[in-house]
């Protein structure tokens, strides 16, 4: 529900923003992850079952994580096409 949504988001948007910040290089991409890594938790709200305190930490964090794996594994594909398309040196 909105209210449970609205608690969650204000509670880790600060920290979840810190850790993807950490490990991007740009403020533009810790924004966008931060922002999809809140995207896909409401979207898997409702297959979320905490076992334990802390486990929304867990979590997100998890998340955020994947997020951040995600732009990296892209990033390097980007990189490797972009060295396909230089031309090569006789």
């Amino acid at each position: 529900d909105q209210e449970q949504i609205a608690a969650i988001y204000d509670a880790y948007v600060g920290r979840v923003y810190a850790y993807v910040r950490a490990r991007v290089p740009s403020d533009q991409d810790a924004e966008d992850l931060t922002a999809e890594t809140f995207l896909r938790a409401i979207g898997g709200l409702g297959r979320f079952a905490p076992r334990h305190d802390g486990a929304e930490a867990t979590w997100l964090f998890r998340i955020a994580h994947n997020q951040v794996a995600n732009h990296h594994r892209a990033a390097a594909r980007r990189r490797a096409l972009a060295l396909e398309e230089l031309p090569m040196e006789p």
